[in-house]
């Protein structure tokens, strides 16, 4: 007797981690995409996640609950950020060290640059009013340890954070670099005794129009 040929395709739950994964690499290509140019059409989304836009719309909807699950996503690292800045305080760790790398991982979030969550529903603003609280309370305990310019607010460091996100250099690439440099400028203040900015300066086509 021949042997039984079984069902070579996965259950929906093998499927599911590589949805998922499949998900966020799209994800990650449309953040991209709208950083570099946040008025990009869903046609151009579609083409630098490399999908139709059948795909797009069957995953995750209109565009406007895209830039909701992005700003969804990007408030969720806001969090994590938070979360270990306070916990690194907790333990002790170097004050100017725990800003530095909250603010960085902040930026990586770009939540202002594609736009804050205060246009969504209350439970958006809610959680929003939350990281701003959560944000003075960091901004104060760094205050207390001595590293925070007089007078620093959390308002101020997010303008820092919108203005590194309103960064717009000539592609994806450079527009990672020079939003560096314009980190780097914005969290060492320009202080001659801190180490030498990396990355090239930004050239006349990063500030072309994009």
């Amino acid at each position: 007797m021949g042997s039984q040929v079984s069902d070579a395709r996965p259950s929906s739950r093998e499927r599911r981690p590589h949805a998922v994964q499949a998900d966020a690499r799209i994800l990650a290509a449309i953040r991209e995409r709208l950083i570099t140019d946040r008025h990009s059409s869903m046609a151009q989304l579609a083409d630098a996640a490399g999908v139709g836009m059948s795909a797009i719309y069957s995953r995750f909807g209109s565009r406007d609950q895209l830039l909701r699950r992005l700003s969804d996503e990007g408030a969720s690292m806001w969090e994590t950020a938070l979360d270990r800045a306070h916990e690194s305080l907790d333990d002790g760790d170097d004050a100017w060290s725990v800003l530095e790398t909250f603010v960085r991982t902040a930026s990586a979030a770009d939540v202002l640059a594609l736009g804050s969550l205060d246009s969504t529903p209350e439970d958006g603003q809610q959680r929003m009013a939350e990281l701003n609280r959560r944000g003075d309370e960091l901004v104060g305990r760094l205050h207390a340890r001595g590293v925070l310019r007089e007078g620093v607010t959390s308002g101020d460091i997010g303008k820092i954070l919108e203005a590194a996100g309103s960064v717009r250099g000539d592609g994806p690439r450079r527009t990672r670099t020079v939003k560096t440099r314009v980190l780097n400028i914005a969290i060492d203040g320009l202080r001659a005794d801190f180490a030498p900015l990396v990355g090239d300066a930004p050239g006349p086509r990063d500030f072309a129009p994009h």
